[in-house]
């Protein structure tokens, strides 16, 4: 096997953003030696998002020096976010009155293709028939009622499904993944991990899966990095395993003798808490917000046969739908992506225009009766990863930590108030409950994922709104931050601060307490 890589005694620094010294870069990583060889099939587990994250930089770089540069694929949370920001930037350079709801999917699929020397680059052809591994994997992820939209309609995860498939079949050399199957149905997770698992096996090997792709040999992979907060998602295929345990990277030789199952096993306690973790008291209601008194038995939500559709689907999102929150009644909102579940949030929050074609009362006020849409979002805190881009995306504007997390209380991208000294103790105490106080002073743009979504997390809460809606909340994060978050859900309900609305599609997320369900 030749070496692809060798790194040794190297130290990843955290990104702090521009204009700064070296003597300012904090340390995040510390790799003793880690070398890389064709044919080796990579899992790294333990550490934080960041530090992961970090190795895929270290690796796209490290590439982009050999004299031979290697076809790299990635997909991950961080390459989501990147084509998202792109299209960002694509809508912001078009004609002023011209609406860009991004580029087509179908152009994103043909593009993919045609990086690979070895297709059909006959762009003539219907984009399911100009390659048959494309035409597979759009059948096995259900993905054929997607390919006539723009990036920007699709779901988080029909997003990340569209991600695997380019990533498949851009034909890589060098296959970058890190929780490649985060935002995934949990009927769509399997079939999306098992084509990764198929990736990575020998070409010379027989196909044997139930999705059927009999006419793929992946003989373009010479290796793969699969970075994951969730160890048990890792490949059957994987050769090699690293971990990360506190700031350095580690590595472990697996055989016969001590295959990945064995070694994930022996690692399990040292990679997580042994003592279940300790939330203190939640922090006191702000006196700034005053929760609007509802009338006895009146909802906080009421839906009454609500449709949404869209010029040029044959089908509704949603047709007559009817649904009722009562205070301290906590849903579950669940389905496959793509069946609406944001939608239906967004309808709540007042962010789909749609909301004004259907009878929907939200905390009392009947949206399109001349209503504040301020007057509304008062009362609720909401986390997504929409949320998260649009935060991301905001640059500068969107400050330091601690002025994100006082944001929740203004429902702001920013903070366009100046904070009182009761605004700021709020804000600390609620990042003292997620463990990340030291993130206070940093700027927002400059944390990882994961610390964002943290961040986040606590500005929707920071209010003790009476609606807390958290969509897919957990997405990226690692087991002790998951089970703290789960944690002070809980403690919400249980103290009756808020009323839930929560999607997840993982199982091992459920929120005690939560007992409705709604499936769209």
């Amino acid at each position: 096997m030749s070496l692809l890589f060798n790194i040794d005694q190297f130290t990843c620094y955290r990104h702090a953003g521009a204009h700064i010294a070296q003597s300012d870069l904090q340390p995040l990583l510390y790799i003793p030696t880690w070398p890389i060889h064709s044919g080796q099939h990579w899992g790294v587990i333990g550490g934080k998002e960041e530090q992961r994250s970090a190795l895929l930089d270290l690796l796209h770089e490290k590439n982009s020096l050999l004299k031979n540069p290697m076809r790299v694929s990635e997909i991950s949370l961080a390459e989501q976010q990147r084509r998202i920001s792109s299209e960002l930037i694509k809508s912001k350079t078009g004609v002023a009155d011209e609406i860009f709801a991004g580029t087509p999917v179908h152009q994103i699929l043909t593009d993919a293709i045609q990086s690979n020397d070895s297709m059909n680059k006959n762009s003539a052809q219907p984009i399911s028939k100009s390659s048959p591994l494309l035409a597979q994997l759009i059948d096995t992820l259900n993905f054929s009622n997607c390919l006539h939209k723009h990036f920007r309609e699709l779901s988080s995860g029909e997003t990340r499904r569209l991600l695997i498939i380019v990533g498949l079949i851009s034909a890589p050399e060098l296959l970058l993944l890190h929780d490649p199957l985060e935002g995934l149905d949990s009927f769509t997770r399997p079939i999306a991990g098992e084509l990764i698992n198929q990736a990575l096996q020998s070409p010379n090997k027989p196909m044997k899966t139930a999705s059927n792709l009999n006419s793929w040999a992946p003989a373009t992979i010479r290796c793969s990095i699969f970075a994951a907060s969730r160890a048990e998602q890792l490949p059957s295929h994987t050769t090699h395993l690293a971990y990360i345990d506190q700031q350095t990277l580690h590595l472990i030789n697996l055989s016969t003798s001590h295959s990945l199952p064995q070694a994930l096993s022996a690692l399990a306690s040292r990679l997580t808490h042994a003592a279940p973790i300790d939330i203190p008291e939640l922090p006191q209601d702000h006196p700034f917000h005053q929760h609007k008194q509802l009338k006895a038995d009146q909802p906080l939500v009421s839906m009454r046969n609500v449709t949404v559709s869209y010029a040029g689907e044959s089908k509704p999102v949603f047709k007559d739908l009817n649904w009722a929150v009562q205070p301290g009644q906590h849903w579950r909102i669940s389905g496959a992506n793509g069946s609406g579940k944001t939608t239906l949030l967004k309808l709540i929050t007042g962010d789909h225009p749609q909301v004004y074609n259907n009878a929907i009362e939200v905390c009392g006020f009947r949206r399109g009766s001349g209503e504040s849409i301020w007057e509304v979002k008062r009362h609720i805190g909401y986390m997504s990863s929409e949320m998260l881009w649009s935060y991301r995306g905001s640059g500068q504007l969107a400050g330091k930590t601690l002025s994100v997390v006082m944001s929740g209380l203004y429902d702001s991208i920013g903070l366009y108030a100046a904070p009182n000294a009761a605004d700021k103790k709020a804000a600390s105490q609620w990042l003292d409950l997620f463990e990340i106080s030291d993130l206070a002073s940093r700027r927002f743009q400059t944390l990882g994922l994961a610390e964002q979504r943290l961040v986040l997390i606590a500005r929707a809460m920071i209010k003790r709104p009476s609606l807390l809606i958290l969509d897919e909340p957990l997405q990226g994060l690692d087991g002790d931050d998951r089970k703290r978050v789960l944690a002070v859900i809980e403690k919400l309900i249980s103290s009756n601060a808020s009323t839930l609305l929560y999607v997840s599609h993982h199982d091992d997320e459920q929120v005690i307490g939560a007992n409705n369900t709604l499936t769209l």
